[in-house]
């Protein structure tokens, strides 16, 4: 393998992790794909692919549905998953405790299926 893609490629800033794990296994692979639009947040990626810029790289989010012109495709295990946390120090506050609990379903709903969790490239 190796070699530079040159198809069109929409994602977040290099310094977002996502950005930083897919480039990574693009590197494993001997493979380098520079984007070719940055977007500041992962709902326009979709979006910008839907309306025909190219690729994008982005997570499944359970409940958001992709448009009818976007299909996943699924990563190779060699992609590093990408890991969600909470850190926290003391007795929360009431408005805190509550977020770290959504948040804990919320993980619960992307670790259900298995591979939700996992990174998602989308083309048109």
């Amino acid at each position: 393998s190796g070699g530079h893609l040159s198809e069109p490629l929409v994602s977040l800033p290099p310094n977002e992790t996502i950005s930083r794990l897919f480039q990574e296994g693009l590197t494993r692979r001997g493979l380098t794909w520079e984007p070719s639009m940055e977007v500041s947040e992962f709902g326009l990626i979709p979006q910008y692919v839907g309306d025909g810029f190219g690729w994008g790289v982005t997570v499944e989010i359970p409940g958001v549905a992709l448009p009818e012109t976007v299909r996943r495709v699924a990563l190779p295990a060699e992609f590093e998953a990408l890991a969600v946390g909470i850190l926290h120090t003391g007795d929360l506050k009431p408005v805190a405790a509550r977020f770290v609990e959504v948040a804990k379903q919320y993980a619960a709903q992307l670790t259900e299926g298995g591979g939700a969790s996992k990174k998602r490239a989308a083309k048109r």
